[in-house]
């Protein structure tokens, strides 16, 4: 594996962190658009359960 252009780290796919990339013709990096917490998928809202009561 090699060390991500992007991020740093060593992954074999494309970057997680990354929401678009573009590069020069030459190759070089010309632009990086990262994820923000608003592209994550929302996760379903659970409703809370009542605690049980015990008997005695």
């Amino acid at each position: 594996m090699e060390k991500c252009k992007i991020c740093g780290t060593e992954h074999e796919f494309k970057c997680v962190l990354v929401k678009a990339v573009e590069f020069y013709p030459d190759g070089v990096l010309k632009r990086v658009e990262y994820l923000t917490p608003a592209d994550m998928p929302q996760q379903p809202q659970h409703p809370i359960f009542p605690a049980h009561e015990t008997r005695q």
